[in-house]
């Protein structure tokens, strides 16, 4: 098995601190000033099982069109930068365990930030494309992928567990 070199702890933990900073700024711009421009609503990939269709058609109606340009100049390069960040760290940590659970980890990250990132492509183009007829079927397809994020993430916590927990008990 080819084992690869881990990352000192200092750098996962400046790394793991420029993530955080990272994550601050888009959770204030996600839930607080985001809904303020698209009347009160939390956004698509806001809601761990995504959005139906009549609520994706009742946030684009809401969204100001300051909201439309707040996501798509601002949030959305704010939060392929996070997806970045976050991905690299949990590679960085999936290098660190031994056994199945880093490899574990580590595909379960690189499918998150696939994931996260087709989502985000999506609510792009349906921002700036508007609505049609089968919008509420486009709409439940970022769902799909918001729900496939989130579980993606479950998997990556409870294999980052049970890694720490089989080293912590082999010393």
């Amino acid at each position: 098995m080819i084992r690869l070199p881990s990352a000192p702890k200092s750098l996962l933990w400046a790394w793991a601190v420029v993530t955080g900073a990272l994550y601050c700024v888009l959770a204030y711009g996600s839930y607080v000033t985001m809904p303020s421009l698209a009347g009160g609503i939390a956004g698509f990939d806001m809601q761990p099982f995504g959005m139906s269709g009549e609520q994706g058609i009742a946030y684009l109606a809401a969204m100001t069109e300051e909201g439309r340009d707040y996501y798509l100049n601002w949030l959305k390069p704010v939060d392929t930068a996070f997806i970045a960040a976050l991905s690299a760290l949990l590679l960085l940590l999936a290098i660190r365990i031994k056994g199945w659970s880093g490899g574990i980890t580590g595909l379960s990250a690189l499918a998150y930030a696939s994931f996260d990132l087709v989502e985000n492509l999506l609510v792009s183009s349906l921002i700036t494309h508007g609505t049609k007829s089968d919008t509420a079927d486009f709409v439940e397809t970022i769902a799909m992928f918001t729900t496939a994020k989130f579980l993606s993430l479950g998997v990556v916590g409870v294999a980052l567990i049970i890694g720490w927990r089989r080293s912590n008990a082999q010393r």
